[in-house]
């Protein structure tokens, strides 16, 4: 698999405002981290936040709840597509993408004893691109602190998100040798019982002094601080399991396996490979914060649902069941999950199947399920999904998985597709639609599909069966107003999140203006305007050359990237007379003016 255009984790740009990091083989955009993580608000304007409380109408069923809420990360990108620009003048960029992470709620205060269900750690299940949806059982009793802090300023909350993105590791002219036995019984001193230790406790040890660590190293060590992330992004792809932090620190933390899973002998590492790996980002955020303003605004009951479960007869197991999949999915014709109880014999001699098929955009369903009254509720889920393209329509089935309990959820990663999903930010669309086609082949048949981002449809995910490879995307923006139209290219399929900064024509431009003066003309002055501009704006720029200083550079914000130029015209020292408005000048040209005793001529 191609490592092209990743994040390239070797020396990253940090601004305050930023964390930037090359594409890999300077291939495509410069990916960008957040700045934080917040409550994402709904089509109506309410946070995405849902408490429901569930009760029977019998004290036959505990009562539970179960909080949903989906959160996005935000992006500094202007400011990062502005330091960029200053470095690297056709740049573009992108918001990162994280693959997996772990959420956990904390009550902020000594003394304050909070239920383990609300601070135990869970999943954070990523819907394509900037989706994440967070989803918890809780008991009655933890609901119902939850409700009262919804209500209470008192009551104050914080939350860390432990996330994990995928990228490349520092290349470095090194090569290690070790016994992998002998490495991991030493790291695995560093952490807890469980082997799980903190990624920087792990970077720390690699910066130690060369000759302490249990490594052969050829070639000689030049930076430690590089060495240490290095030897920790191998670790965490050979050896390491990303897990939750077993404290509230607001660490990373890895799980290792035993010494003895590993085995001895000899193993070498060639650091001036490429190797793909996974590095954390760990943010802290204020769930209830959004939630607590959209309680204000519209109510209590915009955010808190009561749900009654009728009586159930001994021995009923009514399953909710959730699925976090994209909204707008083409070509695939239906997605849902067969259910199946093994025969519990000889008090149930048959088996129990049940399919349940999801509906977008809110992908849950329920499903009630007759056990017998003395048997646990255990049961198999087995997703699947109906694939149409030009081949017809097709079932595939997931892997089945074990389950058990009345909440089942399911992510993206369950079904047996592979979900590519582009997004496009507003500002945007309010000046283009975007048109993309997909290719890719199966059984050396050649494949494509269509579609169209758009103020009425901002994202979509493309299906494809598991195990897919190769597939390519072209994209172009077609201009609202007029008929201009910027193609991105053809690229390898990934998840993608458009927006004005995708575009290399959009943002802060430099151009190098130069003059050749060939006479004996002290001075001569350029007028600069950005092309979308009026001729009366104020914001035309004046540059004077004299032979001594013949060269300058001009910045100036092209605000659309269907009108990226500039126009100049040439102020005469001589005639004292203006010439007229140049034709549209690109950004990506230097300007060469030669100037003459009455007039100027564009060279080049």
């Amino acid at each position: 698999m191609s490592l092209q255009g990743l994040p390239d984790f070797f020396q990253p740009l940090t601004t305050s405002d930023n964390c930037i990091y090359y594409p890999y083989e300077n291939a495509g955009s410069f990916a960008v981290l957040p700045r934080s993580l917040e409550v994402a608000l709904r089509t109506d304007g309410y946070a995405d936040f849902l408490l429901e409380l569930v009760r029977g109408e019998t004290p036959a069923l505990t009562p539970y709840a179960l909080l949903n809420l989906r959160l996005q990360p935000q992006y500094e990108m202007e400011a990062a597509l502005t330091t960029l620009r200053d470095r690297y003048p056709e740049s573009r960029v992108e918001p990162a993408v994280f693959s997996t992470g772990y959420l956990r709620l904390l009550p902020i205060g000594d003394g304050v004893d909070f239920p383990a269900d609300i601070q135990s750690p869970m999943p954070l299940v990523w819907n394509g691109l900037g989706n994440v949806r967070f989803s918890l059982r809780l008991s009655s009793d933890s609901a119902m602190l939850l409700k009262n802090a919804l209500q209470q300023e008192t009551f104050l909350w914080t939350a860390w998100a432990e996330m994990e993105m995928v990228g490349v590791a520092p290349r470095l002219p090194l090569r290690v040798r070790f016994n992998p036995a002998r490495l991991l019984r030493v790291l695995n001193s560093l952490g807890d019982s469980e082997r799980r230790i903190a990624r920087v406790d792990l970077e720390n040890f690699f910066r130690q002094e060369v000759h302490l660590l249990p490594l052969e190293i050829v070639e000689e060590v030049q930076d430690k601080v590089t060495f240490a992330e290095t030897m920790t992004d191998w670790i965490r792809t050979h050896f390491g399991e990303f897990v939750p932090a077993p404290e509230q620190l607001g660490n990373a933390y890895l799980q290792l396996p035993k010494p003895e899973q590993v085995g001895d002998g000899i193993s070498e590492w060639n650091l001036a490979q490429p190797l793909q790996t996974a590095r954390p980002v760990v943010l802290q955020l204020n769930p209830l914060e959004a939630a607590r303003a959209a309680v204000q605004q519209f109510g209590l009951d915009a955010l808190v649902r009561s749900t009654v479960v009728p009586a159930l007869s001994s021995g009923m197991l009514p399953i909710s069941l959730l699925a976090n999949l994209p909204s707008n999915r083409p070509g695939v014709e239906a997605v849902g999950v067969t259910l199946r109880a093994a025969p519990f014999r000889p008090f149930r001699p048959q088996a129990i199947l049940q399919t349940i098929e999801f509906k977008p955009p809110e992908d849950t369903a329920s499903a009630l399920f007759r056990l017998s009254p003395i048997e646990p509720p255990k049961y198999t889920a087995t997703p699947y999904a109906l694939l149409s393209d030009s081949q017809g329509i097709r079932k595939l089935e997931g892997t089945e998985k074990s389950c058990q309990g009345n909440l089942l959820y399911l992510n993206p990663s369950d079904f047996p597709l592979a979900f590519f999903t582009f997004e496009v930010d507003t500002p945007l669309l309010k000046l283009a639609t975007l048109k993309g086609i997909c290719h890719w082949q199966e059984a050396d048949i050649p494949l494509q599909r269509t579609f169209e981002l758009s103020q009425q449809q901002p994202s979509v995910a493309l299906a494809f069966s598991k195990g897919t490879q190769d597939a390519t995307i072209d994209i172009s923006a077609h201009s609202l107003q007029t008929n201009q139209i910027i193609n991105f290219g053809t690229f390898p399929a990934k998840n993608l999140k458009l927006g004005l900064y995708s575009f290399r024509e959009y943002g802060p431009h430099q151009v190098k203006i130069n003059c050749i003066f060939n006479d004996s003309l002290p001075l001569f002055a350029i007028a600069l305007l950005p092309e979308d501009r009026p001729e009366t704006s104020e914001e035309i720029s004046v540059l004077s050359f004299t032979p001594q200083q013949p060269s300058k550079t001009w910045n100036y914000l092209a605000r659309s990237p269907f009108q990226s130029g500039y126009r100049y015209r040439i102020y005469s020292p001589l005639s004292q007379t203006v010439s007229e408005w140049s034709t549209i000048q690109s950004p990506f040209e230097p300007l060469v003016i030669q100037a003459i005793a009455s007039s100027a001529v564009e060279t080049s």
